[in-house]
């Protein structure tokens, strides 16, 4: 759960710091154990019985005309959520915390965005790379100009 949170925080900004992933993994590890053990000590109601003794429609049905009442459950709603929902929760608590803490904390400035995937670039950078390979093209031909003259 933690690793992936990490890995689509940072996919996800580039302004992601330590205090953040720190915070939002420690937040999320102790909500989600907090849930998986109360689910576990929750005490639920007694399962049906299997029985059918005394029963007078064995392989039939009966029209029901009387209200069933269900026992009251006490357990917290949280405590109900199916555990496949726990990793869910446990990334979209990293990443709400994580990234408000970064927020707070004065984010962070990468000093070098080739670290970043293409598309989360600024647009600043896209147009100084634009502009560096052009004076490499540049270069390219001045050299290739230098060899066909004889001159390298």
């Amino acid at each position: 759960m933690g690793d992936l949170s990490t890995e689509i925080s940072i996919m996800e900004s580039a302004s992601k710091q330590e205090c953040g992933v720190i915070a939002g993994t420690l937040c999320s590890l102790v909500i989600v154990t907090t849930i998986v053990v109360g689910a576990q000590f929750a005490q639920r109601p007694p399962p049906l019985t299997l029985r059918t003794d005394g029963c007078a429609a064995i392989n039939g049905t009966i029209p029901l005309t009387e209200k069933v009442i269900l026992p009251e459950n006490d357990m917290h709603w949280i405590f109900l959520i199916s555990p496949m929902y726990y990793p869910l929760i446990g990334i979209i608590i990293f990443l709400s915390v994580g990234y408000t803490v970064s927020l707070l904390t004065g984010g962070y400035e990468l000093d070098d965005e080739r670290l970043l995937c293409h598309f989360m670039r600024s647009r600043e950078f896209r147009e100084r790379q634009k502009k560096e390979e052009a004076q490499y093209a540049k270069i390219g031909l001045a050299l290739k100009d230098l060899e066909a003259n004889g001159k390298i």
